[in-house]
């Protein structure tokens, strides 16, 4: 990892002018995490919903 960068990878194409919808980040350290959460909302005056994401107790379905 380069310092506190994350790296974001999203689900579907902006380019494309669709709705990302929801993607995954993955922090250089739990402390990077946590000031995300923290300063989450109101950057270039959007709103951004984060969390942590939880494994299912059962495998997804395939689609």
């Amino acid at each position: 990892m380069n310092g506190d960068n994350p790296i974001i990878l999203l689900i579907d194409s902006i380019i494309r002018g669709e709705h990302v919808g929801s993607g995954f980040v993955e922090f250089a350290s739990a402390y990077s995490a946590l000031m995300a959460m923290e300063r989450k909302n109101d950057h270039k005056n959007r709103t951004f919903f984060l969390d942590v994401v939880k494994t299912a107790p059962y495998p997804l379905r395939p689609k």
